[in-house]
């Protein structure tokens, strides 16, 4: 699901959150991936990550001894933010 900035603002999105959560796919990547991915240094997106974290937009997952983040499914994602894109107003409103 892609956003339009529009979209990204009215969910709170910072410009670094709006990016990375853009970015994010099905496909679990770690820091230094979505690092070079996104060319801003990996100390920069620990906040961003744990904010989108904290809302339930994407998922931190172990494989092995790393971590990796995802977004989550679509259909969980629509039927989340869906009070927001539409009507301005999120589930907690």
């Amino acid at each position: 699901m892609k956003l339009e900035t529009r979209q990204g603002r009215i969910l709170g999105f910072s410009n670094l959150e709006e990016r990375l959560f853009q970015h994010l796919g099905n496909t679990p990547e770690s820091v230094s991936e979505l690092s070079e991915a996104l060319k801003v240094p990996r100390t920069s997106l620990y906040q961003p990550l744990k904010s989108l974290k904290h809302r339930g937009l994407i998922v931190k997952v172990l494989v092995g001894k790393r971590y990796f983040w995802r977004k989550i499914s679509d259909q969980t994602l629509f039927t989340a933010l869906a009070p927001a894109l539409f009507f301005g107003t999120t589930a907690d409103s």
